[in-house]
C-alpha cells in the first residue's frame, strides 16, 4: 500500500469514538428501535457492542442525557424519555453556541469573497426565491490564535441588499442588513455535526473526515421574509440541534461581533 495514499482508518479523518456512539444511539432513539419509556443497554453492553471502553459509552450517554432523549434512574439504568422523538433536541440553544460566540468576537476575517451568482435550488429554497435569482454569497474563514478556526458561507438575495467585501471589516451582515434597512425578525436555526470535504478541509486546514461543527441561520425580516442564508462550520465537535430563534441576542451568538482583520 502507498504510505501516502489517503486511509479510511487514520484516526485523524474519523470522529472521536464517543461522537459514534452517541449519533449512533441518538439515531436508535429517532427511528425507534429504542421507544419512549424503553430501557437502554447497559454502559457495559453498549461498551462491547462498539468495542469502546465504559469511560466513551459514558460520554455519550451523558450527551443524550443533556440533551434530554434519555434520563438515568440511581440502581436501575438509562431509559428513553417519554417525549424525545418529539423533542429531536430542541432546547434553548444559547448555551451550546457560547463558545461559537466568544470565537466569533475574538477572532480575524480573512479571505474574504463577495461574488454575485444565480441560485441554485437549495439556495433557492432556503431562501424562497426562483431558482436563478441573483443571490450575494459572502465566504470568509474566521483565524482564531493564527490558525484557521471556522469558514462561512452566507447568501443574500442581491435585490435586498448590497454586501461588500470592505463593509466586512467593521460590520457583520446583520449590520449592514439593518443599515440598508432591513429589518431582522427571527431565524430558522440548526446545530449540526458533520465531516470535512476537501474543500472545507482546504479552508480550515485540517484533515479531510475531520468533526466539525456546523451552525445554519435561515435569516428572516419582521414579515418572515428569508433575507439570508448562512451556514458557518467550526473546527470543534457537536450535533444536530434544531431551534426557531426569536431573539436578536441569539442571532448575534453565532453571527458574532464585527469582524476584524
Amino acid at each position: 500500500m502507498n504510505p501516502n495514499s489517503s486511509n479510511a482508518s487514520d484516526p485523524r479523518t474519523r470522529p472521536p469514538r464517543y461522537v459514534r456512539v452517541y449519533t449512533t444511539l441518538r439515531e436508535w432513539i429517532r427511528n425507534g428501535k429504542y421507544g419512549p419509556g424503553d430501557k437502554i443497554a447497559t454502559e457495559d453492553e453498549i461498551g462491547k457492542l462498539f468495542k469502546v471502553s465504559r469511560i466513551t459509552t459514558r460520554k455519550a450517554i451523558d450527551l443524550l442525557v443533556e440533551d434530554e432523549l434519555v434520563y438515568r434512574v440511581h440502581g436501575k439504568g438509562t431509559y428513553v424519555a417519554t417525549n424525545a422523538r418529539e423533542r429531536g433536541g430542541v432546547e434553548n440553544v444559547h448555551a451550546r453556541i457560547r463558545t461559537a460566540r466568544g470565537l466569533a468576537q475574538r477572532s480575524k476575517v480573512t479571505q474574504v469573497y463577495v461574488t454575485e451568482i444565480d441560485a441554485d435550488s437549495r439556495v433557492a429554497t432556503d431562501l424562497k426565491i426562483p431558482v436563478g435569482h441573483r443571490v450575494t454569497k459572502v465566504s470568509y474563514v474566521r483565524v482564531f490564535r493564527g490558525a484557521p478556526a471556522a469558514y462561512v458561507e452566507a447568501h443574500v438575495p442581491a435585490d435586498r441588499a448590497e454586501i461588500k467585501a470592505s463593509d466586512l471589516g467593521s460590520m457583520t451582515i446583520l449590520a449592514i442588513l439593518e443599515k440598508q434597512g432591513i429589518q431582522i425578525g427571527e431565524a430558522h436555526q440548526l446545530i449540526g455535526a458533520t465531516l470535512a470535504d476537501s474543500h472545507l478541509a482546504a479552508m480550515l486546514d485540517s484533515a479531510v473526515g475531520a468533526p466539525l461543527l456546523t451552525i445554519e441561520q435561515i435569516v428572516m425580516d419582521t414579515d418572515k421574509r428569508p433575507v439570508e442564508r448562512f451556514f458557518t462550520w467550526y473546527n470543534c465537535e457537536q450535533y444536530e440541534q434544531p431551534a426557531l430563534v426569536f431573539d436578536r441576542e441569539t442571532l448575534e451568538f453565532v453571527h458574532g461581533a464585527a469582524a476584524s482583520r
